[in-house]
């Protein structure tokens, strides 16, 4: 299956961050999909490289759209 679609999610309330520092900003990947009793898998990606790939095609659009986490 290809990939049809991201969602972005800020995690804002992580760790209660206060004065955070955008420049250095995070990005951690996870597969979220829907199990057939209708609940929700989260799942990071555990593969480093993978995740770097995916990020990498992301920030063609976030980038554009959240300049701050460049």
């Amino acid at each position: 299956m290809k990939q049809k679609s991201f969602h972005i999610v800020l995690d804002i309330e992580k760790d209660m961050l206060k004065d955070p520092d955008f420049e250095q900003l995070e990005h951690e990947v996870h597969r979220v999909r829907r199990a057939r009793d209708g609940t929700l898998i989260v799942n990071r990606i555990q593969n480093p490289i993978e995740e770097q790939n995916f990020v990498k095609k992301m920030r063609q659009f976030t980038d554009i759209f959240y300049p701050w986490a460049r």
